[in-house]
């Protein structure tokens, strides 16, 4: 989500999907690497910072990290994720 303008080609397509966390590793080692529901919020700021919409980050974020969601073109720019 960097920059101001943000665009994509014609025949581009962008995919969306909730965190996911492998955790066959952290069984293994022990470790927690993060918290994903703090890392969520965390990105729910930045994104709405840049300009996404509440309505487009519930949509990604409802998204099982199994699924892809490949939004329209239209929901892209009212969603606030491409400017134009």
């Amino acid at each position: 989500m960097a920059g101001t303008n943000r665009t994509l080609g014609p025949h581009g397509q962008l995919g969306f999907h909730s965190y996911a966390k492998e955790s066959s590793y952290e069984t293994l080692s022990g470790l927690q690497f993060i918290d994903l529901a703090e890392q969520e919020t965390k990105d729910r700021v930045f994104f709405s910072s840049r300009g996404l919409t509440t309505d487009f980050l519930a949509r990604v974020f409802q998204t099982s990290s199994q699924e892809l969601w490949r939004p329209t073109r239209q929901e892209l720019l009212l969603g606030g994720a491409i400017t134009h």
